[in-house]
C-alpha cells in the first residue's frame, strides 16, 4: 500500500523543524514532503528535476503552503495549481504567520480550502497536525475526476 502524502511548502527552517517534530510526535502513517518555496513546489507537482521519481515523490493528497516565500510565493503557487485540471481539486491549506485579512480573502479567492495562522505553542501545533491528518487525509474526499 502506498502511503498517503502531504506536501508542505515552507521556507522558514525553524518552522520546518517544528512541523517535522510535530508530525514525528503524531506517529501518523503518512509521508511528509517538504519544499522550500513555490518554485520547488511547482517542480514537485510537475515531477521535474530532483522530483522526477514519482515513487519517491508521490502526488500529495494534501498541500500545505506558506504565503511569504522566495522565488514563487504561496499565492503564485496556488494560482499555478488552480490553473491545471489535474490539481484543481487538490486540497490546499494555507499555513502562515500572516494576520492580514486581505491575505485570507485573496487565498480563498484563489482557491485555498483553508487558511490557518501558525500556532505558537507546541501543543497547538500538535493538535493542528492531528487535525490536518484526520480531516484532510483520512476523511476528506475529492471527486474522481481530480485524481
Amino acid at each position: 500500500m502506498t502511503l498517503r502524502t502531504i506536501l508542505i511548502a515552507e521556507d522558514n527552517e525553524d518552522d520546518v523543524l517544528l512541523l517535522k517534530r510535530a508530525f514525528d510526535r503524531a506517529r501518523l502513517n503518512i509521508q511528509i514532503q517538504f519544499v522550500a518555496d513555490g518554485e520547488e513546489a511547482i517542480a514537485y507537482m510537475q515531477g521535474t528535476g530532483r522530483f522526477s521519481k514519482r515513487n519517491d515523490f508521490p502526488i500529495p493528497q494534501l498541500i500545505v503552503t506558506d504565503l511569504k516565500m522566495p522565488k514563487v510565493n504561496g499565492f503564485g503557487f496556488l494560482s499555478w495549481l488552480r490553473e491545471r485540471l489535474e490539481t484543481e481539486c487538490t486540497p490546499v491549506v494555507v499555513l502562515t504567520s500572516s494576520l492580514d485579512r486581505n491575505d485570507v480573502t485573496q487565498a480563498y479567492k484563489m482557491g485555498a480550502n483553508s487558511f490557518i495562522t501558525k500556532p505558537h505553542m507546541t501543543r497547538d501545533l500538535d493538535e493542528l497536525v492531528q487535525t490536518l491528518h484526520r480531516y484532510w487525509v483520512k476523511f476528506n474526499r475529492v471527486p474522481d475526476t481530480c485524481i
